[in-house]
Parts: structure tokens; C-alpha cells; sequence
């Protein structure tokens, strides 16, 4: 690799020997190169670290690829699985002395620029007059060639496309094309070609740049049919596979190391039911004891935990419990709900009815049954697939469901059995894979990744920009088709102590930016408005006079303290016992040939020697003004209760009246009624109706005379007491009383 850079070295000399003579002039008319957001991050890094945290390298997409650099870039932006998977096998090969790490062979690709093309081998670059007028033209949107033209994505500023391509131009760029497997003494397979990734991003002395993953990929194709094709591919896959080959890839390496050492062959039985347990073959408790071979269960530890699924028989009430092995979780989504309650959804109980079924070996044949799902071992990293793709009869293809799902930065498990390990364990986001599509079979994919002590980045292929915190609550879901959503989440284990401490830092950095801010515009606004803020403290200060002592101040009235008044001033005020007219005659203004003085002492003096006798009476009338307001209060509750006792008496009388009134109705209607029995007989039934009407209608006429007698004698007594005219009563009695009398006498009358 020297020997590769020194030749560009040389080049480089050679040619700036032939052009010592134009380059002073270039130097000068070239603008300088504008710096990207995430070289502006890096500026005050400090030196590189030795875990490779703080590269942040783009992956180059080669059609299609990008389900591959999203699930890469969260993996190696773990730090546990990172550390793993760069110090495993722990030893060297024997022919390397032990405790060397071996070199990775990386290429750097020889830089290109934009205006490298030859024209017929006449013409080479553009001049500075013609480069700054296709500047003009790309950034209008018309190609400078074609005018009115539009431009392609890759050719217009601003855009991912246009961000990638100078990232690549930019460089450097790492590739990978080499085989490097027997540096770690295995054969080439998925994990030799991912520690090639993760050691070439650690060994490289730049921070950013652009890697090109081609001899992993072309491993993995090797090894996985399905993804062999252009097609478009699952994130979510793609990492199952990934875990998997790794997993298989170091247990078979042990294996040879076993074998290799003449090792029983019930440890080699073993590592066969590891090894299963990992893929998820759903194999029993009991076989999941097997021996492992040192140093071959750390995938294990970091991203497998462990489900009991336990069912009952509905018929005979039989349990049976099964323990399946899983490195993700895949949760069902439903319409604005949360991660929280798609998982509590996900242990809930689980009716086996129908074609579903469960096989009871106490029964003896197909029972119903109730099935429910929890967790018996929590790991390290929790890794969530959100399906958002179902399969649909009425297209008979996978649809994208935008249903609005939020996750939180925090998450706890919940849904565990009562001897679940580390019931308590608390996660955090650290990565989520965006799905932008409006289908499975085409889209794109992107990673927003939580790193060390720089906040979160965006890797979008080979464009890799930092993002504000906020930016991940952007892909919930549930607007509109076709938008970005989070397909997987990565959680990692974390604790209280690093969560105080990350939110302390982040609040300390919120009020810098904001004291930031402030200054800024402090200094701006003193630059601006400097000389009206010094006179605005100059007419503040103005008034301020010293204050004159005692024996020279303005005689007040009512002061203890007043000093002796000249016969000249004193003679107007001997008549005068108003001490504001006195003060007023005593000002030098009134005296002729005095000079004015600023009375503005004089108010503050005043207020300052008020009488303790004042505050007093005031204090004093104060007092009687509250006492006199409630007594007021407490009359006009006594006069409102007087008023409510004189309308309750007079609608007692009211309805004493109204009862005389029916009584005496009842006799005249008896008596009438007696009197027609002996003059006429026994009338006809039509008859005796029509005297009944008519004798109800006297009577009704002499019991409201009655009434209107009874009731003028009490308001001619009483008057208008109750605030009110007393015709208006009587009108009120007059028709209450008529209508009660008619009611009555018709009863009477349909009764017989």
C-alpha cells in the first residue's frame, strides 16, 4: 500500500514541476471546496480511536444493494458485536506469532474528477469562466449543453443523488476485492468477508470516505441463492441470513479446531444442537444444554433469547410448554398504536380453533385450545421487524402497510415469564432501517444510526449526514403511500445511570446553542444599536441631582424636621393651612428674582416622612369601609329571606282560598243538583249533561265572585308587598280558579 501511494506521490510531483507555472494562477481562481455537514461535525474530533467508532464511511450500492449497507451499518455501529467479530478467532494462524492482528488487503480506488473526459483528445479541463457558467446553469436546473434542458438527479445540487456522487468523487474509496480468509485461518465464508469490512474501517486514517462491500457481497450470493438476482431484497432477511452464516461460519470452525485436536465426539453432538438452537429450529429445552466450544457462543449471547410457548387444552385443561430459541422479534401492526402495545398484543392469549387446532396427547386427537407467547431470556440486543408487508387475496402479492406505529428511544420488556433473566433490563434505540416504497417489490432502504458522543447519523448508501434526534419520530408512519416508514429497530442494553447522564448532556447542550443564539444576536444588536442604548442611559441618568441636606431643603408641611422659614417666605402661608397650597407658596418659583429649582426632591421626601397616624387612619377607614360593606351584605340577605317568607305565606293563602273556592263549588252543585231531581225527575242522560254545564257555569260565576271579593279585601290590606301589581294577581287567581272549577264540575257531571 506505501508503494501504491508513493506512486501517486511522484505522479503528483512530475506533474507540478511541468505546471509550476500555471498553478499559482489556478490556485487563485478556483473557489474553495464548501465543506459537507458531516466534515463540519468532525473538525474538533481529537485524535482516531482505536475501535473504529468515529469513521463514518458510506457503502457504495451496486444496484440494488442497499438492504446490505443498512443492515452493515448497524451492525458494526454495535459495539459489542463489533469487538466480537474483530477479535474472533482469538488465535493466529500458525504460521503469524500469536497476539498480531492480521492486515486486511484494501485498495484505494485512484481518484476521479468531473471534467476528465476528453473530447476527440483536443480538449481537456473546462477554464475557470466556463466552469463558473456550468455552475450558473447546473444550479438554475438547465444542463449547460442543452439549453432548457432538464438535469438528471445525479447533476442537480441539493439532491441524495447529486450528495453521492461527489462523495465518491471525493473519496477516498476502500475496496474490498481481495481474498483475505486465510489471515484468520478459515475458510472464506460471510463472517471472513464482514471482518474485512469492519477492519478495513478501522484501519483506515480518515474519518470519512466511501467503502465498496463488493467481495462480501459476492460471498454472500455465493452461499444464498435467493439474493443472487438484481431484484429488490428484505432488509429483515437479509440480516436473519447474515446471523445465521455467522453463527455457522464460527461454530464450523470450532468444530475443526475440535477435530483437529482429537476431541470426543459427544462435544462435536453438541456444537450440532448449538448450532441448531442458533439457526431457530425450535428444537426442546432439553437439547439445548449441548457443549460449545470456548469463545463460539458470544452471537448467541448478544442477539438470541429465548420464548416459552405454553398451551392448554380447553377440553381437559392439560398444559404443555415449548421453548423456541429467536434473534428477532416479529410483531403484527395495527392502526395508530405504539411498539409497546404491539408487543403486549404479541403475548396475548391465543385461541387454536377450527383449522388450527392442537393435538392433545390427553384427549387423544385434535382439541381447541388457548396458546400464549412470552419471553424467558431477554438478550442484549433486541432487534424489532415491524411486518409491514402482508400478503392480500384480492392482489395476490404483498401490500405495504402504512399503518402509523411509534416506537420510543426507551423500552422496557414486559411481556416476560415470572423466571424470566433480568426482568428489569432497559433498552435503547440505536438503529432503525427505513423501508421508503410503497411495496415489497421495489423501494429503498436507509439507516439512522445512534453513535458514540456524535449524536445520530444518517447513512443513505454512500451519503452520510448527521441528523437532529427528532429526525427519527419521522418515520412512524400513517400519513400518506409511498412515504418512509421503520422497518427494523435495533434496541441495545442500556441502564438508568447512562440515561441520566445522556439527558443531562443533551439539556446541557440545548441551553449552549441557545446562550449561542442569544449572544450572537447580543452582539449584533449592540453592534446596530450601541450609541442609542448610551443615550437612552444618559436621559436615564439626566433628572439625578444630589440630594440637598436637610438644613437646606424645601420646608414641608407637618415635618418635624422643617428649618427656619425667612419672614419673606413665610408671611403668604400664616393664613394658609393647606400643606399643599403652603408648598406651593413656599417654591422659590413665586419669589421674584429666585432661581427655579427642580422640585422633584419634594414628592420623594414627602412619601419618605409619612406620619405613623396616617397609615393608621387609613388603616382605620380600611376597616370600616370592609365592616360597612358586610353589614350592607348582611341587610340585603335579611331583606331577600323577609321578601321569600311574604311569597311563601301568600301562596298558602292562595291555596286556602283556592280550596273554599272547590268546597263551596261542591254544595251549589249538590244543592242544584237535588233541586232539578225534584222538579223534573228523571231526565234523559243529554238532558241532565246540558243543566249540569249550565249549573257548573253559575256556580264557576258566584265561586270566582267569591274569590275576587275574598282576594280585593286581602290586597287592599296587604298592597303591592310582594314588588309586584296586585290586578296582575287577581288576573292570575281569576283564571286558575275558573279553570280548576270547570275541571271539577265536569268530573262531577260525567261521574253520574
Amino acid at each position: 500500500m506505501a508503494g501504491f501511494l508513493s506512486k501517486f506521490k511522484s505522479a503528483g510531483t512530475s506533474s507540478g514541476i511541468t505546471a509550476a507555472k500555471d498553478g499559482p494562477n489556478k490556485k487563485k481562481d478556483e473557489p474553495p471546496e464548501e465543506l459537507t455537514p458531516l466534515e463540519k461535525m468532525l473538525q474538533n474530533a481529537g485524535p482516531l480511536r482505536d475501535d473504529g467508532s468515529d469513521r463514518f464511511y458510506g457503502f457504495e450500492n451496486f444496484g440494488n444493494t442497499c438492504y446490505c449497507n443498512s443492515i452493515v451499518q448497524a451492525l458494526f455501529y454495535n459495539d459489542l458485536f463489533r469487538d466480537h467479530v474483530i477479535n474472533y478467532p482469538p488465535h493466529s494462524p500458525t504460521d503469524t506469532p500469536n497476539g498480531t492482528k492480521p492486515k486486511v488487503n484494501v485498495t484505494i480506488r485512484p481518484p476521479q474528477t468531473p471534467t476528465s473526459t476528453l473530447q476527440n483528445g483536443k480538449k481537456g479541463g473546462l477554464s475557470t469562466s466556463q466552469t463558473l457558467k456550468q455552475r450558473q446553469a447546473i444550479n438554475s436546473g438547465i444542463h449547460p449543453g442543452l439549453p432548457g434542458a432538464n438535469l438528471r438527479p445525479e447533476e442537480k445540487p441539493g439532491t441524495p443523488e447529486y450528495k453521492k456522487k461527489h462523495a465518491v468523487l471525493k473519496g477516498p474509496v476502500l475496496e474490498l476485492r481481495q481474498e483475505n480468509a486465510l489471515a484468520y485461518g478459515m475458510g472464506e465464508c460471510t463472517f471472513t468477508g464482514l471482518k474485512d469490512i469492519f477492519l478495513a474501517l478501522i484501519e483506515s486514517q480518515n474519518r470519512t470516505g466511501v467503502l465498496s462491500p463488493q467481495r462480501f457481497l459476492e460471498i454472500f450470493k455465493r452461499d444464498n441463492e435467493l439474493f443472487r438476482t438484481s431484484m429488490h431484497q428484505d432488509a429483515h432477511e437479509f440480516y436473519g441470513l447474515v446471523l445465521n452464516d455467522v453463527i455457522t461460519n464460527v461454530e464450523n470452525n470450532a468444530r475443526k479446531q475440535l477435530e483437529a485436536q482429537g476431541a470426543p465426539t459427544q462435544d462435536l453432538n453438541g456444537l450440532s444442537e448449538s448450532v441448531g438452537n442458533a439457526l431457530g429450529s425450535g428444537l426442546q429445552s432439553q437439547h439445548m444444554n449441548g457443549a460449545r466450544s470456548p469463545g463460539t457462543g458470544w452471537v448467541h449471547d448478544i442477539f438470541e433469547g429465548l420464548l416459552t410457548s405454553e398451551t392448554q387444552c380447553l377440553t381437559c385443561g392439560t398444559s404443555s410448554q415449548r421453548d423456541e430459541t429467536f434473534l428477532d422479534l416479529s410483531i403484527d401492526l395495527e392502526e395508530h398504536s405504539s411498539v409497546t402495545s404491539c408487543l403486549r398484543k404479541f403475548s396475548d392469549d391465543e385461541v387454536l380453533c377450527e383449522r388450527n387446532k392442537f393435538h392433545c396427547d390427553s384427549c387423544g386427537g385434535l382439541q381447541e385450545a388457548e396458546k400464549r407467547m412470552k419471553v424467558k431470556r431477554l438478550p442484549k440486543v433486541l432487534t424489532l421487524h415491524l411486518k409491514r408487508f402482508k400478503y392480500t387475496e384480492d392482489y395476490s402479492a404483498l401490500q405495504k402497510l402504512f399503518h402509523r406505529v411509534v416506537y420510543p428511544y426507551h423500552l422496557r420488556m414486559f411481556n416476560t415469564t415470572e423466571d424470566a433473566e433480568h426482568q428489569d433490563r432497559l433498552y435503547e434505540l440505536y438503529a432503525v432501517v427505513v423501508h421508503i416504497g410503497g411495496n415489497a417489490l421495489h423501494g429503498h432502504y436507509v439507516s439512522i444510526i445512534k453513535t458514540k458522543d456524535r449524536g445520530w447519523v444518517l447513512f443513505d448508501d454512500e451519503l452520510v449526514e448527521p441528523v437532529d434526534k427528532h429526525f427519527v419520530r419521522n418515520f412512524f408512519g400513517g400519513e400518506k403511500p409511498g412515504m418512509a416508514t421503520a422497518y427494523v429497530l435495533f434496541y441495545q442494553e442500556t441502564t438508568f445511570e447512562k440515561v441520566r447522564e445522556e439527558q443531562v448532556a443533551e439539556g446541557l447542550e440545548e441551553v449552549r446553542l441557545a446562550n449561542r443564539a442569544a449572544n450572537v444576536a447580543t452582539e449584533d444588536g449592540d453592534k446596530g444599536d450601541k450609541r442609542e442604548a448610551n443615550e437612552l442611559r444618559r436621559q436615564a441618568t439626566q433628572p439625578a441631582r444630589p440630594v440637598p441636606e436637610p438644613d437646606t431643603t424645601t420646608p414641608l408641611a407637618r415635618a418635624s424636621t422643617t428649618p427656619a422659614i425667612t419672614p419673606s417666605l413665610a408671611a403668604p402661608t400664616k393664613s394658609n393651612d393647606d400643606p399643599i397650597a403652603s408648598t406651593a407658596v413656599q417654591t422659590p418659583a413665586n419669589v421674584p428674582g429666585a432661581i427655579a429649582e427642580t422640585p422633584e426632591p419634594t414628592p420623594v421626601l414627602k412619601s419618605e416622612t409619612k406620619s405613623k397616624e396616617d397609615k393608621k387612619r387609613e388603616k382605620k377607614e380600611r376597616d370600616a369601609a370592609e365592616k360597612e360593606k358586610k353589614a350592607q351584605a348582611k341587610q340585603e340577605d335579611k331583606r331577600r329571606k323577609e321578601e321569600r317568607m311574604r311569597e311563601i305565606q301568600a301562596r298558602q293563602k292562595d291555596e286556602e282560598s283556592f280550596q273554599k273556592v272547590i268546597e263551596e263549588s261542591k254544595k251549589s252543585a249538590a244543592r242544584e243538583e237535588s233541586a232539578r231531581k225534584k222538579e223534573n225527575g228523571e231526565s234523559s242522560s243529554y238532558g241532565m249533561i246540558s243543566l249540569s254545564k249550565n249549573g257548573g257555569k253559575s256556580m264557576n260565576k258566584r265561586s270566582f265572585s267569591f274569590f275576587n271579593r275574598e282576594k280585593a279585601d286581602r290586597d287592599s290590606a296587604t298592597g303591592e308587598t310582594n314588588g309586584g301589581p296586585a290586578e296582575t294577581k287577581e288576573g292570575f287567581a281569576s283564571r286558575l280558579s275558573s279553570s280548576l272549577l270547570k275541571k271539577k264540575s265536569s268530573n262531577i257531571l260525567t261521574s253520574r
